[in-house]
């Protein structure tokens, strides 16, 4: 039956392609569509695979069962590759789903073929590494705590933890636990609780759930990329717009009175396109004296970092810093072993970035170098203060690429900029322009998209609308999520 879908749609596709030309820009949205019914009927047909895979299995035929998975798995990522080359986001929750169910019953299978009965759905090694053979106790209890979720996968570790991947009640989710159990560690992972439990916002990686028992553990939003794995591949537009939208759930913390500390592009996760700041283990509440550098990667440390003096507010305004020169020069200021680093961020000054990108103009250029001044008092003083000048930057090369994209009648490219406006004064909380370039949005939109995405935008229109009515000052979460969904398959044209 699906494999008479996918001939059909085939057949449907061959006919497109006839009439390209007279199709003009229907054209693709008729071949985008035709990519998600042939995308839906492949995930299908990998569903009744795996289907046939645990059937086998309950007979205990698990050779013939690991055949079936490894050609579900290997049609699974062809077709994730698929979705990524077209920029097709829909159908991405589902795909991870099946690749961790995939990935979770070859490892079982593979413990049965191998004589291994145990049916506890984790990846052994990884926490084996952890534990010395007189820690069979501590092994015995992060492995209580796996079981209670669905099929745990080791998606990476920093400094103090490890970090598993997992589904509770058909949803992902993530969980921090520490490498191992000291007074030290004990003290990190209380103190990040006590510091990430304070903070809701949704440029901030949510916290769901924590407990010491059976085995201390956080668990926490699920994001499925870093900023670290992305940022060679951000445009100089882009990268800003990211930041400014970090800088968001950074002045909240600092509101709260929590400086982060280590700032670092793997610690800025991305979900949905929406940046996040994750990692609060070596933070701090303001009152704090400490000043310890000790698990901080030091190309971002701050000097005040270095020489254990003086941290505040404006040592994650310097981190900040680094990341924009990383993201919009693509290479760090300072290179070299760990005493040249270190010298280096105490004396030296590094090379300014238009040096390295001619594209970075000298308003830009200004911004970054303040951020990383070694005098404390000589950079922003405060993340509102740096939000203002970036906000001020960034409306001002928009409103211009905008204006010049209509004066050369490129409509295309002015939806695109109108799409990056919206979002820029949602994020800025400016909801009267956010309003207005939606309106503009909407004009340019009827042009190329899809009456769903006319539809969907004059949602956003009534949504700003009651907002600006009844005197709210913010877009809510909700609102900002999806003025990002709709933005993205705006300049899809779907």
């Amino acid at each position: 039956m699906i494999r008479e879908v996918l001939r059909e749609i085939d057949d449907i596709e061959r006919f497109l392609n006839k009439y390209k030309d007279y199709l003009g820009e229907d054209y693709i949205k008729y071949q985008k569509t035709l990519s998600e019914l042939k995308i839906k009927a492949r995930l299908k047909e990998i569903e009744l695979k795996i289907k046939k895979a645990l059937s086998l299995k309950s007979d205990k035929e698990y050779s013939r069962a690991r055949v079936v998975l490894k050609d579900a798995l290997a049609l699974l990522e062809n077709l994730e590759d698929e979705t990524i080359n077209k920029k097709i986001k829909t159908f991405n929750n589902q795909i991870n789903l099946l690749k961790i169910q995939i990935e979770n019953e070859l490892l079982q299978i593979k413990n049965l073929l191998l004589g291994d009965e145990s049916t506890i759905n984790i990846h052994i090694n990884p926490i084996n590494m952890v534990f010395n053979i007189e820690e069979d106790e501590n092994l015995k209890k992060l492995k209580q705590l796996l079981s209670k979720y669905q099929n745990p996968v080791k998606i990476g570790e920093g400094g103090f933890a490890y970090i598993f991947r997992v589904v509770k009640n058909n949803k992902i989710v993530a969980i921090k636990v520490p490498k191992e159990l000291t007074e030290l560690t004990g003290k990190i992972f209380l103190r990040e609780i006590e510091n990430w439990k304070k903070l809701n916002h949704i440029n901030i990686v949510k916290l769901y759930d924590y407990n010491i028992h059976p085995y201390p553990y956080i668990e926490m939003e699920y994001c499925e990329t870093d900023l670290n794995k992305i940022k060679n591949k951000l445009n100089l537009r882009d990268a800003l717009m990211l930041i400014f939208e970090v800088l968001n759930g950074l002045k909240y913390a600092h509101n709260k009175g929590i400086i982060h500390k280590d700032l670092k592009p793997s610690n800025i996760l991305i979900s949905n396109g929406i940046p996040k700041i994750t990692d609060w283990d070596l933070a701090r509440e303001e009152t704090s004296k400490s000043t310890t550098i000790n698990a901080l990667t030091l190309q971002y440390s701050a000097p005040e970092q270095i020489t254990r003096t003086g941290i505040d507010k404006r040592t994650d305004i310097y981190q900040i810093g680094i990341i924009l020169y990383e993201l919009t020069t693509k290479q760090l200021p300072f290179k070299g072993d760990a005493f040249d680093i270190m010298e280096s961020i105490k004396n030296k000054t590094p090379p300014k970035p238009s040096q390295i990108n001619p594209l970075i103009d000298e308003e830009l250029e200004r911004i970054i170098l303040k951020c990383i001044q070694k005098d404390k008092n000589k950079r922003y003083q405060s993340v509102g203060e740096l939000q203002k000048d970036l906000a001020n930057y960034l409306n001002m090369q928009l409103t211009t690429e905008l204006n010049n994209s209509k004066s050369k009648n490129d409509f295309s490219r002015s939806m695109f900029y109108c799409a990056d406006l919206v979002l820029f004064h949602l994020n800025n909380n400016d909801l009267p322009n956010a309003l207005k370039y939606l309106y503009d949005l909407k004009y340019y939109a009827k042009k190329y998209c899809s009456e769903e995405i006319i539809k969907a935008i004059d949602n956003l229109i009534n949504g700003l609308e009651y907002r600006i009515k009844e005197g709210i000052k913010e877009p809510s979460d909700d609102l900002k999520i999806m003025t990002k969904i709709v933005v993205e398959k705006v300049k899809m044209r779907f």
